[in-house]
């Protein structure tokens, strides 16, 4: 009868590894599509690039499907999916197809989804998941920097790019992955191990070698900040809401006054940038002139001719900053629906402000701040923390996901209190159910 209960226990055992390692490849295949390398776009075949895009098609698919099965984020998950249709409505409205308006904004709302739905009970494969794809693209990325000449157009578009696209965009990749990183680390109760050291030492060094300003100074701004959330006291002030605030307040002070003059030494001598910021200055006065009353409340779809013009070597299809691309492609219900998903990331950080979780949350989300002064930051990664960060738990009461917990946790409780039966047999026959309970649990839960 013990070997019997053994053998249910160890196969109950084995079946959540095997279950555990499938949905991380899982995730990761679905991130794999959510955000292809840009070589598949650039230079991919038609056949590639099929794939890419019917593979961006099912895992969207699958997102919204796991969402709708597991899904959870109350007023979040609401104000996404506007989101997504509000994109949509856009794109109809410029003249494209409705898979060209799916294409537009469901990568981001999938991804968001698809955290809402794995949060917190399935937190580490989702964030192995991450680790696993962003990891590698960072791994590939620096191999290509470090070996392939900058004169092959397979591996580099130009000078400043490789097949991940140009440097400005590396961040968006090796930030999630360190992020990943930190968070399993919290979650093994450490503080940070081997595995977060050698990224984070690929990351700087793909920075160091073809650098970007305003990656380098996210870099910076997140090895900084980590060793500031460490200690409780900075944690709590140190909030999302906080790091919001200084974006808008550099918003106002770069995009819309141009006080760039102020720092002109620092941002020519030290940063090695004009004071136009490479050019954005002139993109910025597009996007403001191209919001007249027709485009104000949709704005315009990415596809034909471009509102912000040429710039460099062809139509300019970024605002450059997080605000004016929300606008710019959004108007304002996507400039309001997208800082509504934000405001309310930041909210829920908020109240668990106490917590090196929700600080390492904030972390992320104040990196992103910083890059998006410079460049757009509505992508699936993102859309990624923005969903786990409202969906995690933090012990409090207001999580979207404690409900859940605190029901099965009443349910076992009332499990453990029935009285068992008083003969030696009838608590062998108690243990054999219990274990075969345990099995079909474990069965069960193999993706959810």
């Amino acid at each position: 009868m013990v070997g019997g209960i053994s053998q249910i226990v160890k196969s109950s055992v084995l079946a959540r590894v095997v279950g555990e390692k499938a949905l991380i490849a899982a995730v990761a295949v679905c991130l794999l599509f959510l955000t292809p390398p840009s070589i598949v776009s650039a230079y991919g075949d038609p056949f590639v690039r099929a794939v890419f895009r019917y593979g961006q098609y099912a895992s969207i698919v699958v997102a919204i499907a796991v969402f709708a099965l597991r899904g959870r984020g109350g007023v979040f998950s609401i104000v996404a999916i506007a989101y997504a249709l509000f994109g949509i409505l856009t794109a109809l409205v410029g003249g494209a197809t409705f898979s060209d308006g799916v294409r537009a904004t469901r990568p981001f709302v999938a991804a968001a989804l698809l955290a809402c739905a794995m949060m917190p009970r399935r937190r580490k494969e989702l964030l192995w998941g991450i680790l696993l794809i962003y990891g590698a693209y960072s791994v590939v990325n620096l191999v290509v920097i470090l070996i392939i000449p900058a004169e092959s157009s397979v591996f580099h578009f130009s000078e400043i790019s490789t097949l991940f696209g140009n440097r400005n965009g590396f961040n968006r990749f090796y930030i999630a992955a360190i992020f990943a990183s930190l968070l399993l680390d919290e979650s093994q109760g450490c503080y940070i191990s081997v595995r977060s050291v050698v990224i984070y030492a690929v990351a700087a060094a793909q920075s160091l070698l073809m650098p970007s300003a305003t990656a380098l100074v996210a870099l910076l701004f997140v090895t900084a900040g980590y060793f500031f959330v460490i200690g409780r006291k900075l944690r709590c002030a140190l909030t999302a809401f906080v790091y919001a605030g200084l974006y808008l307040a550099a918003f106002l002070a770069f995009v819309v006054v141009r006080a760039q003059g102020v720092f002109g030494l620092l941002i020519e001598s030290m940063m090695g940038k004009t004071l136009d910021f490479s050019g954005r200055t002139l993109i910025w006065d597009a996007a403001f002139k191209a919001m007249d009353p027709s485009h104000l409340l949709l704005g315009y779809y990415r596809g034909g001719t471009s509102p912000l013009g040429s710039l460099w070597s062809g139509q300019c299809w970024s605002a450059h900053n997080a605000i004016l691309d929300l606008l710019v492609w959004g108007g304002l219900a996507g400039l309001l629906l997208g800082c509504g998903l934000i405001g309310l990331v930041c909210l829920r950080l908020w109240r668990a402000r106490n917590e090196r979780r929700s600080a390492l949350y904030s972390l992320y989300l104040g990196a992103c701040f910083i890059c998006g002064l410079m460049e757009a930051i509505m992508f699936p990664q993102f859309g990624l923390f923005l969903g786990m960060a409202y969906s995690d738990s933090f012990g409090d009461e207001h999580s979207p996901g404690r409900k859940d917990s605190e029901h099965r946790c009443a349910s076992a409780s009332r499990e453990r209190m029935r009285p068992t039966e008083a003969t030696e047999n009838g608590r062998d026959v108690c243990r054999k159910t219990s274990s075969q309970k345990t099995l079909a649990r474990s069965a069960s839960g193999w993706l959810f």
